[in-house]
């Protein structure tokens, strides 16, 4: 008889592997390969306990995300025109959306038109993202004015880390305050919407 605090012993099956991919969906969108990742995770750590043949179970992987392809339930091409837009009103330029989509493992012909389409919607996606990216960060114009000059470097490099063109950190890190900063966020917000 097992311990009542012992971990439950997850057997490898097709109906087990396809239980924990609609478990998973439930709770997240994911692209194909980054649920194939999720159930190889899951695989992988059932591999201590439990012998068992990795051709067979990369075939019933396969098949379930086929599957769910064919249903309709995972569609990498929504899945990254939705991310894309959550990446941006995070304060992601373009270079890190490409970036963190890359690593859901989702193709690069579907990355870039998921960059396209986020153009179309915005008329510049990184100028908005430099924004709110600055907000986040309390940066720029949201620094105490005594302090801005000095740590305007400091915010420069770490901008371009995170992606952002030189000019748009300049322009950005040299607005004089909160509310002009938002004054542009309007004008674009009012040219995205026209």
């Amino acid at each position: 008889m097992a311990k009542k605090n012992s971990p439950v012993i997850w057997q490898v099956s097709f109906q087990n592997l396809e239980k924990a991919a609609y478990n998973y969906l439930k709770r997240y969108s994911s692209s194909s390969e980054n649920l194939k990742r999720v159930l190889l995770k899951r695989v992988f750590r059932a591999q201590k306990v439990q012998p068992f043949d990795w051709d067979v179970t990369n075939n019933w992987i396969e098949e379930i995300v086929e599957k769910l392809k064919t249903i309709g339930i995972i569609d990498d091409k929504e899945f990254a025109d939705r991310k894309a837009v959550i990446f941006n009103n995070q304060g992601n330029s373009t270079l890190m959306i490409r970036k963190k989509l890359e690593n859901k493992g989702v193709e690069k012909k579907l990355i870039d038109e998921s960059i396209k389409n986020l153009e179309k919607q915005i008329v510049d996606p990184d100028f908005t993202a430099a924004i709110r990216f600055l907000e986040r960060r309390k940066m720029g114009p949201y620094r105490h004015p005594n302090n801005r000059s000095e740590y305007r470097d400091k915010d420069l490099r770490s901008m371009a880390r995170a992606g952002f063109a030189y000019s748009v950190a300049k322009q950005l890190l040299e607005v004089e305050s909160i509310k002009d900063l938002h004054f542009i966020k309007s004008q674009i917000d009012i040219h995205n919407n026209n």
